[in-house]
């Protein structure tokens, strides 16, 4: 008693700006964009589909998030490259 289902909990919240905005983590602090987050967004929904023959091959997510992060590289160039070090591209490429 008192637990809840992930997707159950999170699935709505992934149609709304407020909804989304509950679901980012508070430590970001608003250091994201949020374009980018509601894109990622989309595929997290599409994946937590109630029919599994509507959801896509993780395939299709990889090469979807891939999309989003160079479309994000693109955009950010050196700043974010130096800004997040952390993340090797090899992972994400």
């Amino acid at each position: 008693q008192g637990q809840e289902n992930l997707v159950t909990w999170a699935r709505p919240l992934l149609t709304t700006r407020e909804g989304l905005e509950q679901l980012v983590d508070p430590a970001l602090a608003g250091t994201y964009d949020f374009d980018d987050m509601a894109k990622v967004a989309a595929i997290a929904s599409m994946c937590v589909h109630p029919e599994v023959t509507h959801r896509p091959f993780m395939g299709e997510v990889v090469q979807a998030l891939k999309l989003i992060y160079n479309d994000l590289d693109e955009t950010c160039g050196d700043y974010c490259s130096q800004k997040d070090s952390s993340i090797p591209d090899s992972e994400f490429k």
